[in-house]
Protein backbone atom coordinates (compact mmCIF):
# COMPACT_ATOMS: atom_id res chain seq x y z
CA UNK A 1 0.00 0.00 0.00
CA UNK A 2 1.00 3.61 -0.87
CA UNK A 3 0.47 6.32 1.61
CA UNK A 4 2.09 9.18 -0.64
CA UNK A 5 2.41 9.02 -4.50
CA UNK A 6 5.86 10.95 -6.08
CA UNK A 7 5.12 12.64 -9.25
CA UNK A 8 7.84 14.16 -11.35
CA UNK A 9 5.89 17.18 -12.76
CA UNK A 10 2.26 19.40 -11.84
CA UNK A 11 1.26 18.29 -14.93
CA UNK A 12 1.40 14.61 -14.02
CA UNK A 13 0.33 15.12 -10.74
CA UNK A 14 -2.80 17.40 -12.04
CA UNK A 15 -3.17 13.82 -15.14
CA UNK A 16 -3.23 11.09 -12.33
CA UNK A 17 -5.16 12.65 -10.24
CA UNK A 18 -8.00 12.75 -13.22
CA UNK A 19 -7.57 9.02 -13.43
CA UNK A 20 -7.49 8.89 -9.77
CA UNK A 21 -10.36 10.75 -9.18
CA UNK A 22 -12.87 7.72 -8.44
CA UNK A 23 -10.52 5.98 -6.03
CA UNK A 24 -12.00 6.10 -2.13
CA UNK A 25 -10.53 7.08 -0.02
CA UNK A 26 -8.80 9.76 -3.10
CA UNK A 27 -4.65 8.63 -2.93
CA UNK A 28 -1.97 11.23 -1.78
CA UNK A 29 0.26 13.11 -4.25
CA UNK A 30 3.06 15.22 -4.25
CA UNK A 31 5.26 16.84 -6.79
CA UNK A 32 9.26 15.51 -6.28
CA UNK A 33 10.68 16.71 -9.39
CA UNK A 34 13.83 14.56 -11.39
CA UNK A 35 16.93 16.08 -10.13
CA UNK A 36 19.44 17.90 -12.98
CA UNK A 37 22.97 17.91 -12.10
CA UNK A 38 24.15 21.03 -11.96
CA UNK A 39 27.98 19.92 -11.23
CA UNK A 40 28.05 17.88 -14.96
CA UNK A 41 25.96 20.41 -16.95
CA UNK A 42 27.15 24.03 -17.52
CA UNK A 43 28.13 25.87 -20.51
CA UNK A 44 31.20 24.79 -22.07
CA UNK A 45 34.22 27.33 -22.76
CA UNK A 46 34.14 29.03 -26.07
CA UNK A 47 37.11 27.28 -27.21
CA UNK A 48 35.45 23.81 -26.62
CA UNK A 49 32.49 25.01 -28.69
CA UNK A 50 34.37 26.42 -31.53
CA UNK A 51 36.23 23.11 -31.76
CA UNK A 52 33.17 21.01 -31.93
CA UNK A 53 31.90 23.33 -34.17
CA UNK A 54 34.84 22.95 -36.56
CA UNK A 55 34.82 18.83 -35.95
CA UNK A 56 31.61 18.91 -37.56
CA UNK A 57 31.83 21.74 -40.75
CA UNK A 58 29.51 24.36 -38.56
CA UNK A 59 30.20 27.50 -39.71
CA UNK A 60 31.08 30.22 -36.90
CA UNK A 61 28.30 32.08 -37.86
CA UNK A 62 25.81 29.42 -37.89
CA UNK A 63 22.54 29.37 -35.93
CA UNK A 64 22.21 26.31 -34.81
CA UNK A 65 18.95 24.36 -33.90
CA UNK A 66 19.83 21.19 -32.72
CA UNK A 67 18.39 17.97 -30.54
CA UNK A 68 19.22 14.93 -29.10
CA UNK A 69 16.80 11.89 -28.41
CA UNK A 70 16.41 8.27 -28.52
CA UNK A 71 16.48 6.89 -32.66
CA UNK A 72 12.21 6.93 -31.89
CA UNK A 73 9.62 8.14 -34.29
CA UNK A 74 7.83 9.67 -31.84
CA UNK A 75 10.98 11.77 -31.31
CA UNK A 76 11.54 12.99 -34.33
CA UNK A 77 8.63 13.85 -35.83
CA UNK A 78 7.94 15.27 -39.45
CA UNK A 79 6.72 18.61 -37.96
CA UNK A 80 10.27 19.42 -36.67
CA UNK A 81 12.29 18.89 -39.85
CA UNK A 82 9.25 20.52 -41.89
CA UNK A 83 9.77 23.81 -39.44
CA UNK A 84 13.44 23.62 -39.72
CA UNK A 85 13.01 23.49 -43.34
CA UNK A 86 10.81 26.51 -43.54
CA UNK A 87 13.04 28.35 -41.22
CA UNK A 88 16.43 27.07 -43.45
CA UNK A 89 15.01 28.39 -46.59
CA UNK A 90 14.25 31.81 -45.34
CA UNK A 91 17.37 32.18 -43.21
CA UNK A 92 20.34 30.51 -44.63
CA UNK A 93 22.81 30.95 -41.73
CA UNK A 94 20.48 28.11 -39.77
CA UNK A 95 21.94 24.70 -38.98
CA UNK A 96 20.26 21.78 -37.69
CA UNK A 97 22.29 19.00 -35.79
CA UNK A 98 20.81 15.93 -34.21
CA UNK A 99 21.76 13.24 -31.94
CA UNK A 100 19.86 9.87 -32.37
CA UNK A 101 18.12 10.46 -35.81
CA UNK A 102 16.19 7.08 -36.34
CA UNK A 103 16.02 5.92 -40.62
CA UNK A 104 12.68 7.83 -40.53
CA UNK A 105 13.97 11.41 -39.61
CA UNK A 106 17.17 10.25 -42.08
CA UNK A 107 14.59 10.20 -44.91
CA UNK A 108 13.22 12.83 -44.49
CA UNK A 109 16.69 15.12 -43.96
CA UNK A 110 17.60 13.13 -47.77
CA UNK A 111 13.92 14.17 -49.09
CA UNK A 112 15.40 18.27 -48.38
CA UNK A 113 16.95 20.36 -51.05
CA UNK A 114 20.59 20.37 -51.31
CA UNK A 115 20.79 23.86 -49.93
CA UNK A 116 19.01 22.85 -46.68
CA UNK A 117 20.05 19.40 -46.60
CA UNK A 118 24.26 20.30 -46.42
CA UNK A 119 22.82 22.01 -43.06
CA UNK A 120 22.07 19.08 -41.23
CA UNK A 121 24.56 17.49 -39.61
CA UNK A 122 24.59 13.94 -38.02
CA UNK A 123 26.28 13.59 -34.83
CA UNK A 124 27.34 10.15 -33.18
CA UNK A 125 26.83 8.60 -30.29
CA UNK A 126 27.27 11.01 -27.81
CA UNK A 127 29.32 8.90 -24.82
CA UNK A 128 29.82 11.10 -21.95
CA UNK A 129 28.15 13.64 -20.30
CA UNK A 130 31.37 16.36 -20.89
CA UNK A 131 31.10 15.56 -24.84
CA UNK A 132 26.91 16.06 -23.95
CA UNK A 133 27.51 19.09 -22.42
CA UNK A 134 29.85 21.00 -25.06
CA UNK A 135 27.05 19.37 -27.82
CA UNK A 136 24.26 21.42 -25.85
CA UNK A 137 26.54 24.46 -25.65
CA UNK A 138 27.51 24.74 -29.13
CA UNK A 139 23.55 25.05 -29.97
CA UNK A 140 21.75 28.28 -30.08
CA UNK A 141 18.27 26.71 -29.52
CA UNK A 142 17.35 23.15 -27.96
CA UNK A 143 14.66 22.22 -30.98
CA UNK A 144 12.56 19.86 -29.22
CA UNK A 145 9.25 18.39 -30.53
CA UNK A 146 6.88 15.25 -29.80
CA UNK A 147 3.49 14.49 -30.13
CA UNK A 148 3.25 12.76 -26.69
CA UNK A 149 4.91 15.06 -25.06
CA UNK A 150 7.10 14.89 -21.58
CA UNK A 151 6.24 13.46 -18.50
CA UNK A 152 9.53 15.79 -17.84
CA UNK A 153 12.04 16.10 -20.35
CA UNK A 154 15.62 16.21 -18.85
CA UNK A 155 17.26 17.31 -21.61
CA UNK A 156 15.52 20.58 -20.90
CA UNK A 157 17.02 20.65 -17.39
CA UNK A 158 20.29 20.03 -19.29
CA UNK A 159 20.19 22.13 -22.18
CA UNK A 160 19.42 25.18 -20.45
CA UNK A 161 22.05 24.59 -17.72
CA UNK A 162 24.28 24.87 -21.22
CA UNK A 163 22.77 28.06 -21.54
CA UNK A 164 20.72 26.95 -24.80
CA UNK A 165 17.19 27.54 -24.46
CA UNK A 166 14.50 25.70 -25.92
CA UNK A 167 11.71 25.57 -28.73
CA UNK A 168 8.90 23.41 -27.92
CA UNK A 169 5.32 22.82 -28.47
CA UNK A 170 2.25 22.38 -26.31
CA UNK A 171 0.65 18.55 -26.05
CA UNK A 172 -2.23 19.06 -23.63
CA UNK A 173 -4.02 16.07 -24.69
CA UNK A 174 -0.65 13.81 -23.60
CA UNK A 175 1.87 14.38 -21.56
CA UNK A 176 2.87 18.05 -21.09
CA UNK A 177 5.16 18.92 -18.52
CA UNK A 178 7.37 20.84 -21.26
CA UNK A 179 4.84 24.12 -20.13
CA UNK A 180 6.58 24.00 -16.75
CA UNK A 181 9.74 22.74 -16.63
CA UNK A 182 10.88 25.16 -19.96
CA UNK A 183 8.23 27.79 -19.29
CA UNK A 184 6.80 30.38 -21.77
CA UNK A 185 9.47 33.09 -22.60
CA UNK A 186 11.45 32.00 -19.77
CA UNK A 187 13.60 29.07 -20.54
CA UNK A 188 12.25 29.07 -24.15
CA UNK A 189 8.97 29.49 -26.44
CA UNK A 190 6.31 27.22 -26.18
CA UNK A 191 4.18 26.90 -29.55
CA UNK A 192 0.43 26.32 -29.07
CA UNK A 193 0.63 23.61 -31.61
CA UNK A 194 3.25 22.35 -34.04
CA UNK A 195 2.15 24.55 -36.32
CA UNK A 196 3.41 27.81 -34.78
CA UNK A 197 7.08 25.70 -34.11
CA UNK A 198 8.59 27.41 -37.03
CA UNK A 199 7.28 30.72 -36.01
CA UNK A 200 9.11 30.22 -32.67
CA UNK A 201 12.16 29.35 -34.09
CA UNK A 202 12.28 32.48 -36.55
CA UNK A 203 11.74 34.62 -33.63
CA UNK A 204 14.81 33.58 -31.80
CA UNK A 205 17.08 33.28 -34.91
CA UNK A 206 16.24 36.76 -35.58
CA UNK A 207 16.37 38.04 -31.76
CA UNK A 208 19.75 37.23 -30.25
CA UNK A 209 19.07 39.35 -27.24
CA UNK A 210 15.91 36.85 -26.75
CA UNK A 211 17.78 33.97 -26.74
CA UNK A 212 20.37 35.25 -24.21
CA UNK A 213 17.50 36.68 -21.93
CA UNK A 214 15.85 32.97 -21.66
CA UNK A 215 18.86 31.08 -21.49
CA UNK A 216 20.08 33.34 -18.37
CA UNK A 217 16.28 32.76 -16.98
CA UNK A 218 15.82 29.27 -17.76
CA UNK A 219 18.93 28.04 -16.23
CA UNK A 220 18.28 30.03 -13.11
CA UNK A 221 14.93 28.51 -12.94
CA UNK A 222 16.25 24.96 -13.20
CA UNK A 223 18.98 25.75 -10.16
CA UNK A 224 16.36 27.33 -8.39
CA UNK A 225 14.03 24.22 -8.70
CA UNK A 226 15.34 20.83 -9.98
CA UNK A 227 19.31 20.51 -8.78
CA UNK A 228 20.12 18.35 -5.83
CA UNK A 229 20.13 21.43 -3.36
CA UNK A 230 16.04 22.12 -3.92
CA UNK A 231 14.86 18.38 -4.41
CA UNK A 232 16.33 16.51 -1.88
CA UNK A 233 15.42 18.88 0.64
CA UNK A 234 11.43 18.75 -0.71
CA UNK A 235 11.66 14.28 -0.88
CA UNK A 236 12.90 14.62 3.04
CA UNK A 237 9.72 17.27 3.87
CA UNK A 238 7.45 14.98 1.92
CA UNK A 239 8.34 12.20 3.73
CA UNK A 240 8.11 13.86 6.89
CA UNK A 241 4.61 14.37 6.35
CA UNK A 242 3.88 11.43 5.42
CA UNK A 243 5.06 9.88 8.55
CA UNK A 244 3.20 12.32 10.67
CA UNK A 245 -0.13 10.88 8.92
CA UNK A 246 0.46 7.53 9.83
CA UNK A 247 -1.61 6.55 12.54
CA UNK A 248 -2.35 3.21 15.30
CA UNK A 249 -5.47 1.33 14.30
CA UNK A 250 -7.80 2.99 12.18
CA UNK A 251 -9.76 6.52 12.28
CA UNK A 252 -13.59 5.57 13.23
CA UNK A 253 -15.63 6.19 10.23
CA UNK A 254 -17.81 8.95 11.62
CA UNK A 255 -14.36 11.20 11.78
CA UNK A 256 -13.68 10.45 8.41
CA UNK A 257 -17.19 11.25 7.15
CA UNK A 258 -16.73 14.76 9.06
CA UNK A 259 -13.14 14.99 7.76
CA UNK A 260 -15.03 15.28 3.86
CA UNK A 261 -17.88 17.50 4.88
CA UNK A 262 -15.53 20.24 7.15
CA UNK A 263 -13.07 20.09 4.75
CA UNK A 264 -15.61 21.96 2.13
CA UNK A 265 -15.29 25.61 2.55
CA UNK A 266 -18.93 25.85 1.50
CA UNK A 267 -20.67 23.12 4.31
CA UNK A 268 -18.27 24.05 7.09
CA UNK A 269 -19.52 27.81 6.56
CA UNK A 270 -23.41 26.83 6.79
CA UNK A 271 -22.53 24.88 9.52
CA UNK A 272 -20.75 27.47 11.63
CA UNK A 273 -23.73 30.24 10.55
CA UNK A 274 -26.32 27.80 11.85
CA UNK A 275 -24.29 26.51 14.92
CA UNK A 276 -23.71 30.18 15.77
CA UNK A 277 -27.70 31.00 15.55
CA UNK A 278 -28.35 28.24 18.00
CA UNK A 279 -26.08 29.47 20.58
CA UNK A 280 -26.86 33.23 20.11
CA UNK A 281 -28.52 34.47 23.47
CA UNK A 282 -31.95 35.96 22.05
CA UNK A 283 -31.18 39.71 23.25
CA UNK A 284 -28.16 39.94 20.88
CA UNK A 285 -27.38 41.55 17.71
CA UNK A 286 -28.36 38.81 15.00
CA UNK A 287 -25.46 40.41 13.08
CA UNK A 288 -22.82 40.16 15.49
CA UNK A 289 -20.94 36.66 16.19
CA UNK A 290 -21.59 34.79 18.90
CA UNK A 291 -17.67 35.28 20.60
CA UNK A 292 -18.27 39.10 19.66
CA UNK A 293 -21.46 39.05 21.58
CA UNK A 294 -19.76 37.58 24.87
CA UNK A 295 -17.35 40.50 24.55
CA UNK A 296 -19.32 42.78 24.63
CA UNK A 297 -21.38 41.95 27.61
CA UNK A 298 -18.30 41.46 29.70
CA UNK A 299 -17.13 44.76 29.23
CA UNK A 300 -20.52 45.87 29.43
CA UNK A 301 -20.21 44.74 33.03
CA UNK A 302 -17.03 45.52 33.61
Amino acid sequence: ETDVHLLVAPWVLWRWQQWARPLRPPPLGAVVPNIVDATRFFPAAPSDVAAFRRAHGIPTNAFVFGCVARPDPLKWPGFMFEAFEEVARAHPSAFFVGAGFDDTARARIAAFPEDVRRRVVELPFLHDDEVLRTCYSAMDVFLHGSPIGETFGLVFGEALLCGTPIVTHSTPARHNSQLGVVGHERGGLVAASERYVAVAMARLLTTPALVEQLARRGSEYVRQHYTEEHVIPLLLRVIGHAQQANTLGRTPLRARILMRLVHKPALFRAWWAIKGRLRRPPDTDPAMPPSASVSASVSDHA
